[in-house]
């Protein structure tokens, strides 16, 4: 951990192995990271646990909801290749909810979720992302659909980026094999919104440089940063 400046760097773990992928739960102040397929929580005391294990799962992803009751997480079925959403209960570790899904992510100061699915038609495969809402067990709700062609490769990490469903990022692998995030966050990003034609924005081209590839996005709590 670092301040925000990047001053007062900090070591929190000291076993061995690799950990990859760490993610905060702001409300909780607790870490979750990646490690030989487990979910593993450096909880409250800087105590390594293992989260989630199952045989033959990889687990990563992890989002918990901004009032720190909720953990989302994408449980990845190696066997069958198939990704599942999987929602906890931060206080007791109890699952309430599982649905066919990768990489949710909350909406911030709500319950809904956005995600993507990998779909198959026959000759041709689609990325949709939805919304959905665990309050209340509403239906999801589909908000964009993209086939996944020669001149795009996937869509993935999608984001909310207020409290308007129809307002969010995805980052985008192109035939120019760089990633693109696609939304309204301050000037850099271009919005979709109600099945929009994709519109490409390389926010690291221009007077930065070259341009390079796009890793996972992460938005701060309060909405302002990213």
């Amino acid at each position: 951990v670092m301040d925000a400046d990047g001053a007062n760097v900090r070591q929190l773990t000291r076993s061995h192995g690799i950990k990859a992928y760490a993610y905060r739960c702001g409300a909780r102040g607790r870490v979750f990271f990646d490690s030989r397929d487990a979910l593993v929580l450096l909880n409250a005391r800087k105590k390594e646990e293992v989260y989630l294990a199952a045989k033959g799962v990889q687990y990563h992803s992890p989002r918990c909801s901004s009032d720190g009751r909720y953990l989302a997480v994408t449980a990845w079925d190696k066997i069958h290749k198939t990704g599942y959403i999987e929602v906890y209960a931060l206080a007791n570790k109890r699952r309430l909810a599982r649905w066919e899904g990768e990489q949710a992510s909350w909406m911030r100061n709500s319950h809904r979720l956005i995600y993507r699915l990998l779909v198959n038609h026959g000759n041709s495969t689609h990325v949709d992302i939805y919304s959905r809402n665990l309050d209340g067990h509403s239906a999801p709700e589909k908000l964009f659909s993209q086939e996944i062609a020669e001149q795009v490769y996937d869509i993935d990490d999608p984001h909310f980026i207020g409290t308007d469903p129809r307002q969010f990022v995805f980052r985008v692998y192109d035939e120019h094999e760089y990633f693109y995030y696609l939304g309204e966050v301050g000037k850099n990003l271009v919005l979709t919104r109600d099945k929009a034609a994709l519109v490409h924005h390389n926010v690291y081209s221009g007077e930065v440089g070259d341009p390079r590839e796009q890793g996972q996005l992460n938005i701060a709590p309060n909405g302002k940063y990213a």
